[in-house]
């Protein structure tokens, strides 16, 4: 599983101590982060400055696939089943023949709030339970739940990894590593 915590202070000021939210970011910048916590090539880096110097106040999904979930054990999780996955995300709850990913395909999700994130979310852990690893959070506490130890519950990878960048003015954003594929 990628790692994808922040090790150093993102804020402008140097004095951030949350390593998962980070505050004060131009485009470019938020572009970075992401693009440095993700491991996006040049291009992806560059196709997510241009949306967010373009984009108004909606949060922004940014989506890094996981080739460990296609190569498991699961037949199921194939290269075609991630693409349906995330072409159904990006058809959630949009008229006909729209997405929200149309200007990078299964790579950037605009919402109109924050709150759909989460809502789209809930919908896809149900419809969609294949695409959710489980964190070390849900681990521990089935582990406490089953009275089992936490090493025997098996891996099961995330489809991906998820940013979600809020932009709250012209040239502020807010980055934060978002668990979106985690139960």
């Amino acid at each position: 599983m990628m790692n994808t915590s922040l090790q150093t202070d993102l804020s402008p000021s140097g004095s951030s101590t949350d390593s998962s939210c980070s505050y004060d970011f131009s485009p470019s910048a938020a572009a970075k982060v992401v693009s440095k916590a993700l491991g996006l090539t040049q291009n992806e880096r560059q196709i997510l400055y241009e949306e967010l110097e373009k984009c108004d106040e909606d949060p922004i999904l940014v989506f890094k696939a996981n080739n460990q979930w296609v190569y498991t054990a699961n037949p199921a999780n194939t290269a075609a089943r991630r693409d349906h996955i995330l072409d159904e995300m990006a058809r959630w709850e949009m008229c006909q023949d729209e997405r929200r990913d149309s200007s990078a395909e299964r790579f950037l999700f605009h919402f109109n709030h924050a709150e759909d994130i989460d809502r789209c979310k809930k919908v896809f852990e149900g419809r969609f339970e294949e695409a959710f690893g489980v964190s070390v959070k849900s681990k521990n506490a089935i582990a406490i739940l089953t009275n089992v130890n936490p090493a025997s519950i098996p891996d099961s990878p995330a489809l991906g990894e998820t940013y979600a960048i809020y932009k709250i003015q012209v040239r502020q954003d807010d980055v934060q590593n978002l668990k979106f594929f985690y139960l």
